[in-house]
């Protein structure tokens, strides 16, 4: 994780310093970026659910986000780039077998994460107004890994139950977010939406380190993002906290059988963008 933060860091950093010194509005020229960043902190969720009569649920637990992104255009014409790492700690969930219902918990960690490169249109801009509409389309990739230590299964500990498991997905993703910003005098409120639906199946199942012999089925993620903010549109700096959400479920088969995973979260965050306008 380190590593992809501080190659991150430096794009931004080498985008940054080509910028011409003298500051312009924001959405004044015909080309601009946006950067981001932010943290958040809620619930995350991760579970790979057997084939079988009985009947489970995805493990939820706290967690931790980190959020970073940018997004360059040229007139209306958009490119972005997301990366997102959610953590995973303790987890619980309930099982029903043979008509009774248990109650799990799982002990350990991990973590989710989604790199999502995109390429959209960057409507309804005016000149010192930091307010924009982007509609994308675009090709992400995600993975999954949790590390559990052991389970409890009506609060007793079963043995044997640690191990490690990874899973892995790629594919389509379109949608949209929207900024709009009201003026009030020395700042502005900002008011941030996003709904984005994607279409990205597990193709990589890995347990204990073996890589499982799976086969892609049906998938469903989708997202969504709603805040409220400060925008301080003479410098095109932004400060919004919000909620935002972000889970992908797919059906898979494995020696002939149909099996459920899913991975995500829902996080209360709080973010800071800066736009330049070159």
């Amino acid at each position: 994780m380190k590593n992809i933060i501080i190659k991150f860091t430096i794009t931004i950093l080498v985008s940054l310093l080509s910028l011409p010194l003298m500051a312009q509005d924001v959405n004044s020229t015909n080309s601009g970026l946006i950067i981001n960043g932010g943290l958040g902190y809620g619930a995350t969720t991760f579970g790979i659910i057997p084939d079988s009569t009985d009947e489970g649920d995805l493990g939820t637990g706290p967690g931790g986000a980190l959020f970073l992104g940018a997004m360059f255009n040229y007139s209306i014409i958009s490119f972005g780039i997301n990366y997102t790492r959610a953590s995973f700690n303790d987890m619980e969930w309930k099982e029903t077998i043979s008509g009774t219902e248990h109650e799990y918990k799982s002990y350990g960690d991990g973590n989710f994460s989604t790199w999502t490169f995109l390429l959209g249109i960057k409507a309804f801009t005016e000149a010192g107004d930091m307010g924009y509409t982007n509609i994308y389309g675009g090709y992400r990739f995600w993975n999954a890994k949790r590390k559990i230590d052991y389970i409890t299964l009506d609060s007793i500990k079963m043995p044997s139950s640690d191990g490690e498991y990874e899973l892995s997905g790629k594919g389509w993703i379109i949608g949209f977010k929207d900024l709009s910003t009201f003026p009030l005098g020395l700042f502005s409120l900002a008011l941030q939406t996003g709904l984005w639906y994607a279409n990205t199946p597990v193709n990589t199942l890995k347990e204990n380190g073996v890589k499982a012999n799976i086969t892609k089925d049906q998938t469903a993620g989708f997202g969504f993002d709603i805040g409220a903010g400060l925008a301080f549109e003479d410098i095109g700096l932004s400060v919004i906290a919000g909620l935002t959400m972000d889970i992908t479920a797919s059906t898979f088969k494995e020696a002939g059988n149909d099996n459920v995973a899913g991975a995500g979260y829902a996080e209360f965050y709080i973010n800071v963008a800066k736009e330049f306008a070159f």
